[in-house]
């Protein structure tokens, strides 16, 4: 069984890299600490089950946790002493008080892609136990990053694909403008167009149009399909085609 080493030695710089490589300190060292013991926690459960194997592999991974164990700060001692107590029953008080004291002194910090390295963590292993803070051996920082770009690009063109294929919602502006019109309309008898658009050039449903003829004629061609309309077509006193339109049912000549 492999010793777990001098427990003040100073890491290379390569391994005192801060998670992500972007620029940590005392409080984001504790953020990733606690979110990655419990991460570290499903790797071992998926791997050996409810113990840490009593070998080489079994210590490699007890170290690197008890040092996220020390980062996260609390009861530190009482920490290590429950995590050893369930997952490396098999560990000597000796290694056991080495192992401590080494979490507790050491500076060592990983990055992601140098915690995945240590731990032989492939893509599949990570996306299967739904792993955020540490890498993969098999896909590095800036390939995970275009990963997540493609994935996000392909969400937002199906986005944009389900919503072409939604059905158009009519518009509640004729609807309104109808009932405006409903309102001018004598209990029977025809009203033609001229006169509507005249009365109406006020109504806030019409205001600021470009063409209030073509608004109107709109309004009346949704209430005749509605139902509610009845519109015809005769020659005013200038002989020219008018259109009149009437309550449906209650017209008079």
């Amino acid at each position: 069984m492999r010793s777990l080493g001098n427990p003040a030695q100073v890491p290379e710089d390569n391994e005192q890299t801060p998670f992500d490589n972007h620029t940590a300190g005392a409080s984001n060292d504790y953020f990733v600490a606690r979110l990655r013991i419990k991460e570290l926690r499903r790797i071992f459960h998926f791997r050996w089950g409810h113990t840490l194997p009593d070998d080489d592999s079994g210590l490699h991974d007890a170290e690197i946790i008890l040092a996220h164990i020390a980062q996260a700060g609390g009861d530190v001692e009482t920490k290590i002493d429950n995590f050893l107590d369930i997952w490396c029953p098999w560990m000597p008080p000796s290694l056991r008080a080495d192992a401590k004291l080494a979490a507790m002194t050491t500076r060592r910090r990983w990055t992601a892609d140098g915690l995945a390295a240590e731990m032989n963590l492939t893509l599949q292993e990570r996306s299967d136990l739904k792993i955020k803070t540490i890498g993969a051996v098999d896909c590095n920082e800036q390939a995970r990053i275009s990963r997540r770009q493609e994935k996000h690009r392909k969400r937002q063109q199906e986005r944009r694909r389900k919503l072409r294929l939604q059905p158009k919602r009519q518009a509640k502006v004729p609807v309104r403008r109808l009932q405006a019109i409903l309102l001018l309309l004598p209990a029977a008898g025809w009203s033609s167009v001229p006169r509507l658009c005249r009365e109406l050039a006020n109504h806030t449903e019409f205001a600021h149009q470009m063409s209030m003829r073509s608004a109107v004629h709109r309004a009346i061609d949704k209430g005749v399909a509605d139902g509610v309309l009845e519109s015809r077509m005769r020659a005013n006193t200038g002989g020219l085609p008018e259109r009149e339109v009437a309550r449906k049912g209650r017209v008079r000549c």
